[in-house]
């Protein structure tokens, strides 16, 4: 992370430094239009951080549609003069190869479990170990968990699926309707993936704190049961942020698995 913005300082300044050099007093007469001067516009910079960082990790380029892609392939092919665009994606394949032929990439791979965990900790983020594994290792992303109030939703989530009963079933649907569906689908496909792989390979990715009921219930499910519900929970997401009845939603969605892993 503090590699992202230490470039986008230094490619700022650079520029900077570059239309100086190219015409004297016109990088001036810019900023003083928003009444700035280059001191006073380089001690701002420390306080861009926090819009970029989050502009970049809030907009991923591979959620463009196509009409947008367009757009943004004919600004690319015809670029305003002092432009620079910053396109940050997980998925360089759903990009159009004319986008891509266009780009210069880095590869900024995701900071080590003691990196994040550190930072986390520098945030002053409570359990930062749990929320970090819970969001798979992303650091951003267990931030923005950890600071949105969901822990309670969760943890009921989660006690439910790790002793799933048809009763319980229904009494946590009813607890959990005003939830976020799309995070309570999320945080199920992750549970789902946990007794798969735990099955599989012994190995927990997102729950360890559940490592004894992941255990138990991996023990139990059949292999092909649990495809059946993970590619089920898979299909819930596309509808998750506009169901017919949030409730009903969520007791089919828990039926479903107490059924595989019971």
């Amino acid at each position: 992370m503090g590699t992202v913005w230490e470039w986008i300082i230094g490619g700022i300044k650079h520029l900077l430094g570059a239309l100086k050099m190219a015409g004297a007093g016109i990088v001036g007469k810019v900023l003083g239009t928003f009444g700035l001067t280059m001191v006073t516009f380089e001690a701002l910079l420390p306080n861009l951080q926090q819009f970029v960082m989050g502009y970049i990790s809030g907009m991923p380029a591979e959620a463009l549609n196509m009409p947008a892609s367009n757009a943004l392939l004919k600004t690319l092919e015809e670029p305003p003069l002092g432009t620079v665009f910053l396109l940050a994606s997980n998925s360089l394949d759903r990009l159009l190869p004319t986008i891509l032929s266009r780009c210069r990439k880095f590869a900024l791979p995701m900071p080590n479990h003691a990196e994040a965990l550190a930072w986390l900790k520098e945030q002053g983020v409570p359990d930062a170990d749990s929320w970090l594994r819970e969001q798979g290792g992303a650091p951003l992303a267990a931030l923005a968990e950890s600071g949105n109030g969901s822990r309670e939703d969760m943890d009921a989530l989660l006690h439910f699926l790790a002793r799933p009963a048809p009763d319980g079933a229904l009494r946590t649907a009813e607890k959990l309707a005003k939830a976020e569906l799309p995070a309570l689908v999320s945080w199920t496909q992750r549970w789902m993936y946990d007794v798969f792989s735990y099955k599989l390979s012994g190995n927990i990715r997102y729950y360890p704190r559940y490592r004894k009921e992941l255990a138990a219930l991996a023990g139990r499910a059949q292999a092909a049961n649990l495809l059946r519900a993970i590619k089920a929970v898979n299909e819930r997401r596309a509808v998750a942020d506009h169901p017919l009845s949030a409730k009903l939603f969520v007791e089919d969605m828990l039926l479903e698995y107490t059924a595989c892993c019971t």
